[in-house]
């Protein structure tokens, strides 16, 4: 289960000489549906994107994702205001808490943001150390987590209701 506590401020450093200064350089979808089992893939409002860049003191390779989700199911429309458009962060949204997200063995930020479309948690898991297959350790530390981000999803939005 994931617990929510008060945010710590939390420097974005880099994980190989520990000092600030990370710039992403690129990033990209991560595909997380087709990984999933089948009864794990609704409500299918989520989206995940990797993304990668180097520490400018260091030049060490970094890497990370952020995981965007509302408890519920998406429209197929992508029209303006449309699901999609918060998903992708196109939206207006009204942030309503920042928070360290914390399990027996991870720690990461989340933020929640108030939608018309209920609320919205921004989960960022990150920076690790670039490594080969950083999309794959991605993929599957997001799946290992599935079943508690999809339950604190459905805990926020019946909280807000």
């Amino acid at each position: 289960m994931i617990s929510l506590e008060p945010a710590t401020p939390q420097f974005y450093c880099c994980p190989w000489c520990r000092r600030g200064g990370l710039a992403a350089v690129d990033g990209d979808n991560l595909q997380l549906r087709a990984a999933l089992p089948e009864d794990q893939r609704e409500p299918n409002g989520f989206y995940a994107s990797a993304h990668w860049g180097e520490c400018q003191f260091c030049q060490g390779g970094f890497f990370g994702v952020t995981l965007t989700m509302i408890a519920g199911p998406i429209e197929e429309t992508q029209q303006e205001g449309g699901f999609w458009h918060y998903l992708w962060l196109n939206e207006q949204t009204e942030r309503v808490g920042e928070y360290d997200a914390v399990t027996d063995n991870m720690r990461w930020s989340v933020a929640i943001d108030k939608t018309p479309k209920g609320p919205m948690l921004q989960h960022d898991f990150g920076p690790f150390a670039m490594r080969d297959g950083f999309t794959d350790f991605l993929r599957k530390m997001i799946i290992d987590l599935w079943p508690d981000l999809r339950e604190l999803a459905s805990r926020t939005a019946s909280e807000t209701a």
